[in-house]
């Protein structure tokens, strides 16, 4: 039964309140379903059923789903998430790298170490994964419209974000902070790809 209802809040999200100007509001008010589901288990789910860029969308405009996120539940859902063998290039729709982008980009979490360290991944998912963004690593840089979006509709959601970051840098002192820009994100990429050669 909690299947059906999991599939059946998913697709009411994605398919009637997705792109109206009310999203946040909206899912906010089944957050007690999404809760008793587990939010963990809501978001593997969404991450390997719909649109990379929906759940990016999702996760921006409804932080409080994952605000009781620990290290150990990214852990989880990294090694969840059904990556693609052959990652197509310019489609922010493809989940493998759905959340390595959002940590990375929006909560500032280096998600790339987090990747490359985790056990519970293939070598040859890790490589193929770390070969894409080094050959595509603008895909870095093409959210930042995606949080100026939200300002100006006056979700504000942006504190909730950095609220979370926070939190989570003083949970885990040791994590280090993503702050890669243009110039040097290549030279990290190649860095950690030479980890596992």
């Amino acid at each position: 039964m909690q299947s059906q209802n999991l599939n059946d809040l998913s697709q009411y999200f994605y398919r009637e309140i997705d792109g109206r100007f009310d999203f946040r509001e909206q899912v906010l008010k089944f957050l007690p379903q999404i809760q008793t589901i587990g939010e963990l288990d809501f978001l593997i789910y969404q991450a390997n059923n719909f649109p990379a860029a929906y759940v990016s969308w999702l996760l921006m405009n409804v932080p409080e789903i994952f605000q009781s996120f620990e290290l150990q539940d990214w852990l989880t859902l990294m090694a969840q998430i059904q990556r693609e063998e052959k990652p197509k290039p310019y489609d922010k729709n493809d989940r493998t790298f759905l959340d390595i982008s959002f940590l990375c980009v929006y909560l500032k979490i280096d998600a790339l170490k987090l990747f490359v360290e985790h056990t519970d991944i293939a070598k040859k998912t890790k490589i193929t994964v770390l070969e894409f963004l080094r050959e595509h690593y603008f895909i870095w840089f093409n959210f930042d419209y995606d949080v100026e979006f939200i300002n100006e509709e006056g979700s504000n959601t942006l504190h909730l974000l950095e609220d979370y970051t926070h939190k989570f840098f003083i949970q885990n002192p040791n994590e280090p902070i993503f702050n890669y820009s243009y110039d040097n994100i290549v030279g990290y990429c190649e860095r950690l790809l030479n980890s596992l050669l």
